[in-house]
């Protein structure tokens, strides 16, 4: 059985229109398949925690990282288990960003994927979880499959997510991005690597990664890689207005990566918390999520993915 879950309000409407044209390449390689509609927060979620409770053997997310992100917290429990280990996970990208699909080395556009899919390989690739506060200091739990930020990009997250409109991306995600940066300082936050000794560092902003792009194509995790059982974890600095402007066309490359300003490691459990009363936002998989302290940890292998 195969269940296809369709976000048909991503890349702001179009996945609706494109969806006739997905659907018959889908059809022309798979065959029958159930197709489900989201049309709220988590549906798709629901949707794929009931098809792998059903037997699906192939759960496909149609949308953008947000779809994708609701459909891994359906296949997988809180825990990071497979609901059902023998269905595998399906990616047709087609959100405004589709930063994941980077990382998995797919081309643009859906027929990428559907492509993928069909070709019949399969891997195993890890998945994150993450435990934060919402607005109201309650304890929630998440999972994640690109990547989760806080500080600067949060606070972008959580004003775009106020003005009622999806995540920004690319160029518009930059310009959200030094409006915030021209009023926002750096924040001192407790960090805490594998259970180490925790160390406190004033940051601009802080990425936990599993996939290396967030943005719309900002490659901010460069040594990030979905299948090595490992985060990511990027830390940026008190960097200046001007500093943080002249590095953002290394961004796009990956080689903004200079210590001890900005600086990489990978980890298995990351911890960061704030250390005064000021809330430091975070976004998870590109959505406004809540605020720290929060706590990351990998979960290798937690998915199979086709394509």
């Amino acid at each position: 059985m195969i269940s296809v879950i369709v976000n048909p309000a991503s890349a702001v409407g179009r996945t609706a229109r494109r969806w006739p044209r997905i659907r018959r390449h889908l059809e022309a390689s798979l065959g029958g398949f159930e197709a489900y509609f989201t049309e709220g927060p988590m549906d798709a979620a629901r949707i794929a925690r009931d098809a792998a409770g059903r037997g699906a053997n192939l759960v496909i997310s149609v949308g953008g990282d947000g779809t994708l992100n609701e459909t891994v917290n359906g296949l997988l429990g809180p825990d990071g288990r497979a609901v059902n280990p023998d269905t595998r996970l399906g990616v047709v990208t087609s959100g405004s960003g589709g930063d994941f699909r980077r990382s998995l080395g797919h081309h643009a556009g859906p027929e990428a994927g559907v492509a993928a899919i069909t070709s019949g390989a399969e891997r195993r690739i890890d998945a994150a979880r993450v435990t934060y506060r919402d607005l109201e200091g309650r304890e929630c739990t998440r999972l994640f499959i690109n990547m989760a930020s806080f500080g600067l990009s949060g606070l972008v997250a959580r004003n775009v997510a106020a003005g009622g409109k999806g995540l920004l991306v690319g160029a518009a995600y930059i310009g959200h991005a030094v409006a915030a940066l021209a009023a926002y300082r750096a924040t001192p936050l407790r960090l805490r690597v594998d259970g180490a000794a925790p160390e406190t560092q004033s940051l601009l902003l802080g990425g936990v990664a599993n996939g290396a792009w967030f943005g719309g194509g900002l490659k901010l995790a460069p040594g990030a890689r979905p299948d090595d059982g490992r985060l990511g974890v990027v830390l940026v600095g008190a960097l200046g207005l001007l500093n943080a402007l002249g590095r953002i066309p290394a961004l796009y490359r990956g080689a903004h990566i200079d210590p001890p300003d900005i600086r990489e490691l990978a980890c298995g459990e990351f911890s960061v918390a704030p250390e005064g009363d000021a809330p430091v936002f975070l976004d998870i998989d590109g959505e406004f999520a809540g605020r720290l302290p929060a706590r990351f940890e990998i979960l290798p292998g937690a998915l199979i993915l086709r394509g």
